[in-house]
């Protein structure tokens, strides 16, 4: 994502939007401060679908190895109601957030609106290649 036109808090409301809150395109074009074309909102979210197996598998083998108690890793718990890879690949990258800031003090200011950024960055440095 470090090389997209748009920030990252714009990629990450249309994608996080479409997937977590269903939203029409027309109201994802409302809501962005800056309003980007309908094609470009598409293909964030069919390359994020689209990669969302494979870093989702990454995640969880990264909570696995690092916080093996994390909830998102319990098979009756959170993972069972996302309705598709994007939308686990989201709330798993909660979780992934909370083990990164518990193991490098300057991601102390992330957040939730945030948790796109550090997924970004951390399969960045896992050689994940591009997400959106």
């Amino acid at each position: 994502m470090r090389f997209r036109w748009y920030l990252v808090e714009v990629i990450q409301g249309v994608v996080a939007g479409r997937e977590e809150e269903r939203a029409s395109w027309a109201q994802l074009q409302s809501q962005a401060g800056i309003a980007p074309h309908l094609r470009t909102m598409q293909r964030w979210c069919k390359s994020f679908g689209g990669e969302a197996s494979r870093w989702l598998g990454a995640v969880q083998t990264q909570l696995a190895r690092q916080d093996s108690a994390s909830p998102w890793l319990d098979p009756q718990g959170e993972a069972l109601r996302a309705g598709n890879p994007a939308q686990a690949l989201l709330a798993a990258a909660v979780h992934l957030l909370a083990w990164g800031k518990s193991r490098w003090a300057e991601l102390a200011g992330y957040g939730w609106n945030d948790r796109l950024r550090f997924l970004g960055l951390w399969g960045s440095r896992e050689g994940l290649g591009r997400l959106v």
